[in-house]
């Protein structure tokens, strides 16, 4: 009836990508003709490169984003969709200019960790920065430090990056440890200092985590505030308001830390803690708040009830409300996954949780940073949640309960707090997808390594000295391997399980919840891939025979949508 219309072109092509393999090619079809429409609103624009990823057609996404971005650069939906394409896309060089990395590792509505692969592989290509990493991995000697931290001051993406987001590369932590110490040996000259800042805010985003000589250890405050703060957090040292210094290494490493002290001090408190595990895994995250981070990349713009329903696979109708939308984030952690929520879910009250109080301070106080509102922030066991009087429509709760002492008790007391018309988004580990971890977990309880930021450090350093092979070094992948923080949690944490889809299934069944689908594109993509339109996405018997023959898919975690099947579990 009316075939030039962009909405109705975008819609059929949406529908024919998610109908199996069979609708793949008509559907960027349709995605090509809505670009073809003139004019395009640009939050169409915005669906249709997103629907030709979700397609099987990322080039022509990545192509129809950048176009975006070049004619309407002020609209953030262009930014934000690029990242998420090349997040998800894999290692793939989709022709990102330096320049235009760093302008979105800057951008608000983008995550830095989204672009990581790409900025590592942009700062790889740089045959100068190229050289450095490569002598830095042989042991040679980076000299003079100074003259080679006064070139790097003029690299905008490399200066871009190092604040915003672990870069969880061997090779640069090499170089990086290399030039702190040339620097705090050598002297900072004056020209370098743009890169010292930088190198300091590296440093803090992974915790410290570096090896130093015993030389290093030893540096005090006649270094200077810049290179004291590349080897330790300033907060801590005696007497740091009295340094000379600049106003953003003192906000960063010193104003922050500070107001987050504050904050967990006033926290309100929802309940106490179950048992010694809950304290246990308290305790962690009190010394090891996990993850840090500097920007949450928020969505461009919330979303209508219809709207987030209809993009989970099996979606039931969304619940028809004259009120706001009532949240639960379960396990908020420093505040990263209640922000993109909150950012989601229209004016919707979202109550956000954790054990740690150090956690949920970080994510208050860039919650306020961000002048984000809508989300009261409590410290809670979950455990001890059900004498909760709330109810919620939504529930997310992502890589959390694995760490209770048992995850289906928890999983029970969430259970109990969703509405009848509600759904839940959980989060847990694949047993099939961390064998390198558990391997590294023996590797660690076979050496007795401490779980404090020396025994981290030492661990770290053998495991990179293993030889290829050997089952715990492929944990070297994984980017909490590169923090000290993520590294606890990934490798040290007190208290773990993990998964499998027919335990998953039972739990289902047992807690009266009907499975939904995956949030995990790219497995959902690979799957389609393999089984074509015979296998059943909502079939977990068919995901774990996926799985058996792929067990790094969910190397995450196995991110899944459910609902109420009726009735109480």
């Amino acid at each position: 009836m009316e075939p030039g219309r962009a909405d109705v072109l975008a819609a059929l092509g949406q529908v024919l990508a998610r109908s199996g393999p069979v609708g793949a090619l008509p559907a960027q079809a349709a995605f090509r003709a809505a670009l073809a429409c003139h004019p395009l609103p640009t939050r169409i624009h915005a669906s249709v490169a997103a629907g030709l990823h979700e397609s099987g057609d990322t080039a022509e996404a990545v192509a129809a984003f950048r176009n975006l971005i070049e004619t309407h650069p002020e609209d953030p939906h262009g930014w934000s969709g690029l990242a998420k394409v090349v997040a998800d896309g894999g290692g793939s060089d989709w022709g990102l200019s330096p320049d235009l990395l760093a302008t979105m590792l800057e951008h608000p509505c983008v995550r830095p960790s989204a672009l990581r692969r790409a900025t590592l592989a942009s700062l790889k290509a740089d045959a100068g920065l190229a050289a450095l990493v490569a002598a830095a991995e042989r042991g040679e000697r980076l000299e003079p430090a100074g003259e080679i931290a006064t070139l790097l001051s003029g690299h905008r993406l490399l200066l871009t990056a190092l604040p915003a987001l672990p870069l969880c590369d061997v090779g640069f932590e090499r170089l990086f440890t290399a030039l702190r110490r040339g620097l705090v040996l050598g002297g900072l000259p004056a020209a370098a200092l743009p890169f010292a800042v930088a190198l300091a805010a590296q440093c803090q985003l992974v915790d410290y985590v570096w090896e130093e000589g015993a030389d290093e250890t030893a540096v005090g405050a006649a270094a200077g505030i810049v290179l004291l703060a590349a080897y330790r957090p300033l907060v801590t040292v005696a007497g740091v308001e009295k340094m000379a210094g600049i106003a953003e290494v003192f906000d960063l490493h010193v104003a922050q830390p500070l107001e987050e002290r504050r904050l967990a001090a006033a926290m309100p408190r929802l309940t106490g803690r179950a048992n010694a595990v809950s304290e246990g895994v308290r305790a962690q995250y009190e010394e090891f708040p996990y993850p840090r981070w500097r920007r949450p990349g928020l969505e461009p713009e919330k979303r209508s009830l219809d709207e987030i329903w209809g993009a989970i696979p099996a979606h039931p109708a969304p619940p028809q409300l004259d009120r706001p939308l009532e949240v639960l984030i379960a396990g908020c952690g420093t505040g990263q996954h209640a922000l993109n929520s909150a950012s989601i879910y229209g004016d919707a009250r979202v109550l956000a949780v954790d054990i740690s109080l150090a956690s949920l301070a970080y994510a208050q106080r860039q919650t306020r940073a961000l002048g984000v509102e809508g989300i009261e922030y409590a410290q809670a066991d979950i455990l001890e949640l059900g004498g909760l009087e709330r109810r919620f429509d939504v529930i997310e709760c992502a890589g959390v309960l694995h760490h209770l002492a048992d995850p289906l008790a928890g999983w029970r007391v969430l259970r109990r707090l969703v509405r009848d018309d509600g759904l839940m988004r959980i989060a847990l580990y694949s047993r099939a997808a961390r064998q390198a971890v558990a391997a590294c977990r023996a590797f660690i309880a076979e050496r007795g390594y401490k779980a404090d930021l020396d025994g981290i450090r030492r661990c770290r350093q053998d495991i990179l000295a293993l030889p290829d092979g050997h089952p715990a070094r492929p944990v070297i992948a994984f980017p909490d391997f590169h923090g000290a923080n993520e590294c606890r949690d990934l490798l040290f944490h007190v208290q773990e399980h993990t998964f499998t889809l027919p335990a998953i299934e039972a739990a289902l069944a047992e807690l009266n919840l009907c499975f939904l689908g995956f949030a995990a594109p790219a497995a959902t993509r690979a799957f389609r891939a393999e089984f074509g339109d015979a296998a059943d996405p909502l079939s977990l018997a068919a995901w774990h025979a996926f799985e058996t023959e792929h067990p790094d898919a969910f190397v995450g975690m196995y991110d899944f949508w459910v609902a109420p099947a009726g009735g109480q579990p």
